[in-house]
């Protein structure tokens, strides 16, 4: 039998007690499972010190800039808010013809581009170039307020069907038409808005008719008919009638 190496025996056992600890090095913590997380925590971040503190800067930046930009918006769009009613005051005050005001309101928004107040300055625009006749101009800004409405549908499909009938007076059918499809975009299957939807449908199929678009024009104004009884109202029945003549028209020819 050999001679017993001590010194390689202990070199052997501290060699597998490592191996060990380095598989489990918890496994014979005898605190609480909440002790020993924060343990192997503050083990994994002072072994990847500079990832994690680096990681921990990034979402730390994310959420100041996130936060400032948030604050900038905001205040951005008060300070806009203000200089809005600074100038509604002003048309108060001196009675200003169309021509000043639509000046007046183009310099505020080559100023201001805050979602809120464009909004409101380009429905105001859309009246003014209506009260001219420009019902091009009142088309264009009549959109652009219709294209920053989110949540308010109705007021959307509202702002499109009116831009539709600004386009047609301006003789400008497929637009107009495109503008309807828009507002109808926004009403379907919304059954608290049959005057609406009757006019969006109707006006849509009389246009297309008018292109010679029989069939789509057509299926637009059966639309009208199909809007529930329970919905009727003068309005609605004038529309129904007239979708009814021009469905019975189209047909005859």
């Amino acid at each position: 039998m050999g001679k017993f190496d001590r010194k390689k025996f202990r070199k052997d056992l501290k060699a597998k007690h490592d191996q060990v600890l380095q598989e489990d090095p918890y496994q014979n913590f005898e605190g609480s499972p909440f002790e020993l997380f924060f343990l192997k925590l503050g083990n994994f971040i002072s072994r990847n010190r500079v990832a994690f503190y680096s990681t921990l800067l990034g979402i730390f930046l994310v959420i100041f800039f996130v936060v400032a930009w948030g604050e900038y918006l905001k205040s951005k769009e008060e300070e806009a808010t203000i200089a809005l009613e600074k100038l509604e005051k002003k048309f108060e005050k001196d009675l200003l013809d169309t021509n000043s005001k639509i000046k007046e309101y183009e310099e505020y928004l080559s100023k201001h581009s805050e979602k809120g107040v464009t909004l409101r300055v380009s429905k105001y625009l859309s009246d003014l170039y209506l009260e001219k006749k420009d019902f091009q101009k009142a088309a264009e800004h009549m959109e652009h307020a219709a294209s920053l409405i989110e949540n308010h549908k109705e007021l959307k499909a509202l702002y499109y069907s009116l831009a539709g009938n600004y386009r047609e007076n301006a003789n400008q059918i497929q637009e107009a038409i495109t503008n309807y499809q828009k507002s109808a975009n926004v009403i379907s299957n919304n059954k608290e808005l049959p005057n609406l939807t009757a006019l969006v449908f109707f006006e849509m199929g009389r246009l297309k008719l008018q292109q010679g678009n029989k069939e789509e024009g057509i299926t637009n104004l059966k639309k009208v008919l199909e809007i529930e009884a329970k919905h009727e109202s003068p309005y609605i029945k004038q529309i129904r009638e007239k979708a009814t003549y021009l469905i019975m028209k189209s047909n005859k020819g």
